[in-house]
């Protein structure tokens, strides 16, 4: 990747577009993440293996830098995930997935 594809400016103006693969993070977002963990541990907030740092970078960059709001999003996003993943087999979703008669 070009340096421009991966990330475009600085700061909280920042606009990273790959969050994975063979990345570094700059000073300014290595050190938002190591205090949003910390901020987070204050108020007893455990995050589940998922929450590696580029996922909460993603988060942090979405909700502009601001703590509580991204704190407020991961909440919401971890739950989401607790409730829908792995997707469940429920009997219309079987429907859709068995094979045809005519797929023979």
């Amino acid at each position: 990747y070009k340096a421009e594809d991966i990330k475009v400016g600085e700061g909280k103006s920042a606009i990273r577009r790959i969050f994975d693969g063979n990345v570094q993070f700059d000073n300014f977002e290595r050190r938002m993440i190591t205090e949003f963990r910390e901020y987070a541990g204050r108020l007893k907030f455990v995050f589940d293996p998922f929450w590696i740092d580029s996922a909460i970078l993603r988060f942090l960059q979405a909700n502009h830098f601001k703590f509580e709001k991204t704190l407020e999003s991961i909440s919401a996003h971890s739950e989401w995930r607790k409730k829908a993943l792995p997707p469940q087999l429920t009997k219309p979703c079987l429907l859709y997935t068995s094979p045809s008669p005519r797929d023979s």
